[in-house]
C-alpha cells in the first residue's frame, strides 16, 4: 500500500471534514482545522518525497473561497 498524500481546502482552510456532511446548505463537521497554510503541507510533502498527492477544493463553484 502507499500513502497519497492530500490537501483539503474549505471555507479557505485546510481542513479534514466528515464526507457525509458535506453539502451545498449547512456547515459541515470538522474533524481537524489546521492553523498552517497549505502550501506548508505541500513543501512538507515534497521534502519527505511523497508523490502522486492531490489538493481537493471543497466549496462549490463560484463561491470567495
Amino acid at each position: 500500500m502507499e500513502f497519497r498524500p492530500c490537501i483539503d481546502i474549505h471555507d479557505g482552510y485546510v481542513k479534514q471534514i466528515v464526507g457525509s456532511s458535506l453539502s451545498d446548505t449547512g456547515k459541515p463537521t470538522e474533524n481537524f482545522v489546521s492553523d498552517r497554510k497549505s502550501s506548508y503541507f505541500a513543501g512538507l510533502y515534497k521534502e519527505r518525497g511523497l508523490k502522486g498527492g492531490h489538493v481537493i477544493i471543497l466549496n462549490k463553484a463560484g463561491t470567495a473561497e
